[in-house]
């Protein structure tokens, strides 16, 4: 008798669309009645928007996806073995910050339920990250298959250096009147060169040119990250080069500003670390 597979552990095949027909079907249904598996589709489809448009689509051979699906598993579960999955150790990466106030009585379940499995999908969800990120600055799918299945032994490829997440934080709000913002910060390095890329969610639509801006502060100065706005449902993505002096940074904090012009914080903080 074969194992009944858990429908929460469908989330990335459904997102790939490898699933059948009638097994998208149910996962739907089961999509309707499980909040934590539509956040995570819902975040591993904004990651992926983040890929440029221009983009050339390939087709990957089944046994490129095999490799590369494999490979991202076996990375996620060798990092549980290392932090400890399962025995409340943290991950030394990851900054931790309080989430909404809530009562005990109302969060204990939901950790006691969904905290191991929240995690695993997290890794999963930045595993697809390093794809995306990297596919966007020329380490991508094509890239991956050329070097796994070149055709012939005299051909040459340039070495790419692999983009790699080296840092991720979690921000959390500080406007009262916005208390489900959130967001998520990842520093990924390719060779020398690092970049930012932030996805928040939870913020108020922007209206006019008010705009938000993200800061980051090191040793008390603060350095312009770059603005953006957010969709009807207040979601928003920012991607932006570091510098060697902001890489370094302490901190960092998003306001609301009145235009998308200043060069020093002139509205409230409304997220941060």
């Amino acid at each position: 008798m074969s194992e009944k597979i858990n429908d929460c552990d469908l989330v990335f095949p459904f997102f790939l669309k490898e699933l059948s027909p009638e097994a998208s079907h149910a996962f739907v249904e089961h999509l309707a009645a499980c909040p934590h598996c539509a956040e995570e589709l819902k975040n591993l489809r904004q990651v992926w928007q983040t890929l440029p448009y221009e983009m050339e689509e390939i087709d990957i051979p089944d046994l490129a996806k095999g490799h590369m699906f494999d490979n991202i598993m076996q990375n996620v579960l060798e990092h549980e073995r290392q932090i400890g999955i399962g025995m409340d150790q943290p991950d030394e990466h990851l900054v931790l910050v309080s989430p909404a106030p809530q009562t005990a009585a109302e969060e204990q379940p939901q950790l006691t339920q969904t905290g191991k499995k929240a995690r695993r999908w997290s890794y999963v969800a930045a595993a697809v990250l390093f794809i995306a990120i990297g596919a966007s600055i020329g380490w991508g799918l094509k890239d991956y298959g050329d070097n796994r299945f070149a055709g012939s032994p005299n051909t040459t490829l340039p070495e790419v250096q692999p983009a790699q997440v080296v840092k991720q934080y979690t921000l959390k709000a500080f406007d009262p009147s916005m208390p489900e913002a959130a967001g998520k910060c990842f520093i990924k390095q390719q060779g020398d060169a690092k970049q930012l890329v932030l996805q928040v969610n939870g913020l108020n639509k922007n209206t006019g040119d008010w705009a938000y801006q993200l800061w980051f502060v090191k040793e008390g100065v603060r350095y312009n990250g770059g603005t953006f706005r957010v969709n009807e449902k207040g979601d928003g993505v920012l991607t932006y080069d570091l510098t060697p002096a902001e890489s370094t940074f302490e901190t960092l904090g998003i306001t609301l500003e009145p235009d998308a012009q200043g060069t020093k914080p002139r509205g409230k903080k409304v997220l941060g670390t």
